[in-house]
Parts: structure tokens; C-alpha cells; sequence
């Protein structure tokens, strides 16, 4: 965790790097295409709506230093059921800055925040089989892995598994009493 990483609340200001990202094909594949490049109007759309609830959406950047482009990655905490607690969190790194570290920290950052600050019972992902190192991230950071959707995504003529993984709270405490489970993002809610 020598490099260091920045979080602030994701805005309007921040899409056009979301804008690049959906364009990459590293990216839009390991969001086993439910994702396509999306015009600045669809994103400002969909930025207004995620808006509208209860969603966590942060913005992460580093130091020059760290990385060539010191936009690292986008961190959501949305999908939040009122009612039971759960939330599902999403994030994408920037491919520019893949392989750093950077992801894992970001995935723990969102559940400090999920289970911390938003008092969320359950925090859960879906990841699909070509995007390997997703699900090393968070099978590290102690997501254990509910379900398989068998043969769901086609992508480059083959069928891909999608995996959900999920955290319970208690897990969480669990690995907070370790030590596990440290981020050391620096700024808002870190």
C-alpha cells in the first residue's frame, strides 16, 4: 500500500474517464458485455439515476508517480435493497493502471463503507469467467462465492460462467478483528 490512492465522491466531472473505460476492450470485456461504450448523454442518464438512491459512487485517483493516468477507477455500492440491507457493489479500474493493487484496494474501501457507513447487512457481486482477476480480488478479500449462473455470458465465440460472490457483515467484522481487512485510501470515507 505504498502508492497512494484518493477517493472522492464520483460526479458529472468524472464521466468522461468512464466514457474512455467502457471503450476499452480489456474493460468491456471483463464487464462480460453488459456494458457498451456509452455516449456522454446516456452516461449523464445514468449518473442522474444511480444519483437518485442510495448508491456510494466514488472516484479513485493516485499520484503521478503511481500510474502514467492518475484516474485509477470508478467504486459503486448501488443496487441497495431498503428492506434487507444487501447491496451490490461494482467497480472498474482503469486499464492503464490494472495489476496494481489498486483494484483490491478499492473493493476494500466499498466495504468498509457498505458495512461501516451505510449499515448494510450484505454486500454482493456478480463476475463473469474471463474476468479472472475479479474474482481473485474477491475471493482475497474474503467473499465467498454463492452461486454459479452455468453457461450465462458468450463472448468470443465461448460460454463464460458468472459467478456471485457475497460478504455478510459478520464476515466483515470478522476480518477487521484480523487486520485484513485495511484499504489505506486517503479522503472522503476513507
Amino acid at each position: 500500500m505504498d502508492m497512494p490512492l484518493y477517493a472522492a465522491t464520483f460526479t458529472e466531472e468524472q464521466l468522461q474517464h468512464l466514457e474512455t473505460w467502457l471503450r476499452e476492450p480489456a474493460v468491456h470485456r471483463n464487464l462480460y458485455s453488459l456494458y457498451r461504450p456509452m455516449s456522454m448523454d446516456e452516461l449523464r442518464r445514468w449518473l442522474a439515476r444511480e444519483q437518485e438512491t442510495d448508491a456510494r459512487m466514488f472516484f479513485y485517483r493516485t499520484a503521478p508517480a503511481a500510474c502514467a493516468d492518475t484516474a485509477v477507477g470508478l467504486g459503486l455500492v448501488h443496487y441497495i435493497h431498503p428492506k434487507h440491507g444487501c447491496g451490490e457493489l461494482s467497480i472498474i479500474v482503469n486499464p492503464a493502471c490494472a495489476g496494481r493493487g489498486f483494484g483490491r484496494r478499492i473493493v476494500a474501501h466499498l466495504m468498509e463503507c457498505a458495512f461501516n457507513k451505510q449499515g448494510l447487512h450484505k454486500l454482493y457481486l456478480h463476475c463473469a469467467g474471463p474476468n479472472t482477476r475479479m474474482i481473485d480480488i474477491v475471493r482475497r478479500a474474503g467473499f465467498v462465492q454463492e452461486g454459479v449462473y452455468r453457461e450465462e455470458i458468450h463472448l468470443d465465440g465461448q460460454w463464460y460462467n458468472t459467478c456471485r460472490f457475497g460478504m455478510l457483515k459478520s464476515e466483515y467484522e470478522a476480518l477487521q478483528a484480523t487486520g485484513a481487512a485495511g484499504h489505506g485510501v486517503i479522503g472522503q470515507d476513507a
